[in-house]
């Protein structure tokens, strides 16, 4: 894809917000703020990599299912369908999708929380800025 590239994981671990925010110092937050972006740099990568994965796995299910259907003779509709969606190879590319989706999910939900602890972390950062 144009302009994007696959990002390395970040080093270390992904450090999670405390309950109160309170207990960190301002260097803290600026080093956990890296950390988050570093993080969400990677974690968008792997989104876009696998919506790309999940786009051609899909392409392919759709298309070896749709020809096996074709290609059944003497059958009512319901009947083409199934005997595809029985075929070893249809079966594994669903297989292969289904897997795909779930990470895809996965890594959405993980983006997302990943937006909020930043988004959080950096109204703190502000709020400690504006009150000194």
């Amino acid at each position: 894809m144009l302009g994007t590239t696959q990002r390395a994981k970040p080093e270390g671990e992904f450090t999670h917000l405390p309950a109160d925010l309170n207990e960190l110092s301002a260097d803290e937050m600026g080093s956990m703020l890296g950390n988050y972006n570093a993080w969400r740099e990677f974690v968008e990568s792997q989104l876009i990599m696998t919506r790309a994965a999940l786009q051609s796995e899909e392409h392919n299910y759709n298309t070896k299912r749709a020809s096996l259907i074709i290609l059944a003779k003497g059958k009512s509709v319901k009947e083409k369908e199934a005997s595809a969606d029985s075929d070893p190879v249809v079966s594994g590319l669903k297989g292969e999708l289904l897997q795909t989706q779930i990470l895809y999910e996965m890594l959405k939900d993980k983006h997302s929380s990943i937006l909020h602890s930043f988004e959080v972390l950096s109204r703190e950062i502000t709020r400690r800025r504006n009150n000194v």
